[in-house]
């Protein structure tokens, strides 16, 4: 049986959708930035820093030779894109106040690699952990553990199944990334 979810597990997976479309259209406005320059010959690296310092600066530049339209076009685009980093931060802030307010989520922080993101999104996703016997079932149903390729006494385990909620999945994993991060600080 599937439980139902809660008013408020609804209210936070509703404010985790829109975020995560507002970051998505982000992301696809600084590629399509970084196309039009690239067709310029442009080369721009990814990531914020270069879109909010380089990009400014590359349309300020009178020495590039892009064309006034394509200049125009860019600044609207960069518009758009700071428009659209204020509304994830408006949401993310909206997510961390909420994680202050809940002593489940307060818990899942104390886990590391766990922000108040992710442990947010956990709380929306799966309000009954008692459902699950161990940590590896509760792995298993958001796709974190191997799948299994297996015949008559061979056991073979393959990649990641990637069954369950793809969202849950993809911020799990940037957590495990940062705790990897600040155990091996040159990697």
């Amino acid at each position: 049986a599937v439980p139902v979810k809660s008013a408020a597990a609804l209210a936070m997976q509703a404010l985790h959708r829109a975020r995560q479309g507002y970051v998505r259209r982000r992301t696809a406005v600084s590629n399509q930035m970084r196309g039009l320059l690239l067709e310029h010959g442009v080369v721009l690296a990814q990531g914020e820093i270069a879109i909010s310092q380089l990009v400014p600066r590359i349309l300020e530049d009178a020495t590039q030779p892009l064309p006034d339209l394509l200049r125009e076009l860019i600044a609207e685009l960069l518009g758009e894109w700071g428009q659209l980093g204020e509304r994830v931060n408006v949401l993310t802030g909206r997510l961390e106040a909420a994680a202050k307010e809940d002593e489940t989520a307060r818990r899942l922080m104390t886990v590391r690699g766990v922000g108040p993101i992710i442990a947010t999104a956990l709380l929306a996703k799966q309000t009954e952990p008692e459902r699950f016997a161990s940590a590896r079932q509760f792995a298993a149903y958001f796709g974190l553990v191997p799948s299994q390729h297996s015949s008559g006494e061979k056991v073979r385990l393959g990649k990641m199944s990637k069954q369950g909620d793809a969202y849950l999945r993809s911020l799990t994993i940037q957590g495990a990334h940062a705790v990897l991060r600040q155990i091996r600080p040159d990697s």
